[in-house]
């Protein structure tokens, strides 16, 4: 229980979450969180959609309940809040054929499990957060570059733009930016526009990786970064670029440009997060940041394809087969294949560009 708030990158409140399990030794996989459904109706989809991500994912889950609810008492027995929804959660999974390891209910840093019978009326003990237990975890998160924050609200603020005039300053950089670019290629067709926008932003991004947490790129750095973006081939390079070093995570790096880069510029920037996000297994992250794609701009494309295939379950490393072939060169104009070419044929396009 005290491993939740790490998997899933802040701490979760009213909600239910899957952990999937994988393999002889059950190592954690995939954590998937929805809010807790408010009707009977929303509960059997909760159950369903779960049970779904479980039999893609899993060889065994826990399912883990997190409400302030109260317990009540009916016929003299404890009754635990939301047991409806977890007895519909058991029988879907039944039905998929993935066992369930435990479900548990966790509510003031004490939980309970719903399978145990009889009912442990004081609950164990979560862990405290300076638990030695926790230390590889908390290790590992800190070299990620990322912290465990409060609550998903406090994740979405973490890829916020910027304030108002930080966000003026930021655009003067961008217009200057875009001035620069539109010269370098006023003499090349599109396709040299593109090879030569993806080299440099593919240099800006090595170098950015290079320097590490302490270094600072110069605005007019970030910029020319964030302009090229904008053309959706030069996109495409840069999201295939941390898809291919996931290994590496640099998932910082594209957290860091987001909150740098305005609203108005901000949906390739905050797309190409969400996907380099949700292939290192973090998908909380991944879909604040797409949200955030699309309340800037809610007709792009990319965005809305990346939220449906977020929510369809596909597997983080599903995501490599989706890496541009262009380990030689950006732009390669042999081999150009649309990024998420296939998962949805139907949403509507931005403009003439692959999207």
């Amino acid at each position: 229980m005290a491993a939740l708030p790490f998997i899933m990158g802040f701490h979760p409140t009213e909600s239910l979450v899957l952990v999937c399990l994988r393999g002889n030794r059950q190592e954690v996989g995939p954590a998937v969180r929805v809010d807790l459904p408010e009707t009977i109706p929303e509960a059997l989809a909760v159950a369903e959609f779960m049970a779904t991500q479980a039999a893609r994912h899993a060889s065994g889950v826990a399912l883990v309940c997190l409400t302030d609810a109260p317990t009540t008492v009916q016929r003299g027995y404890p009754s635990y809040p939301r047991t409806v929804l977890i007895r519909r959660c058991l029988a879907e999974l039944d039905k998929v054929g993935v066992p369930v390891l435990d479900a548990v209910l966790v509510r003031d840093r004490h939980f309970w499990s719903y399978l145990e019978q009889p009912h442990l009326g004081s609950g164990y003990s979560v862990p405290p957060p300076d638990d030695p237990t926790l230390l590889p975890l908390q290790s590992a998160h800190v070299g990620s570059g990322r912290s465990v924050l409060q609550s998903r609200v406090a994740l979405a603020a973490s890829v916020a733009g910027p304030d108002p005039e930080e966000s003026a300053t930021a655009n003067d950089e961008l217009v200057a930016a875009a001035s620069r670019h539109a010269s370098e290629v006023a003499d090349l067709d599109h396709l040299g526009a593109v090879r030569t926008a993806s080299r440099r932003s593919i240099r800006i991004l090595e170098e950015i990786r290079a320097d590490g947490p302490s270094g600072t790129p110069s605005p007019s750095v970030l910029a020319d970064l964030v302009t090229a973006m904008a053309d959706h081939d030069v996109r495409d390079s840069v999201i295939s670029w941390g898809l291919r070093r996931a290994d590496d995570r640099p998932v910082s790096l594209f957290v860091s440009l987001a909150r740098w880069t305005p609203d108005e510029w901000s949906a390739p920037v905050c797309s190409a997060l969400a996907a380099v996000a949700y292939r290192s297994g973090d998908g909380a992250l991944a879909q604040v940041a797409v949200e955030r794609a699309l309340q800037a701009r809610p007709d792009y494309r990319l965005a809305q394809m990346l939220q449906q295939t977020f929510g369809m379950g596909l597997h983080p490393t599903d995501l490599d087969r989706l890496a541009l072939p262009w380990e030689e060169d950006p732009a390669n104009p042999t081999d150009r294949p649309v990024l998420l070419r296939g998962l949805d044929d139907t949403l509507p396009g931005e403009d003439d560009q692959p999207g």
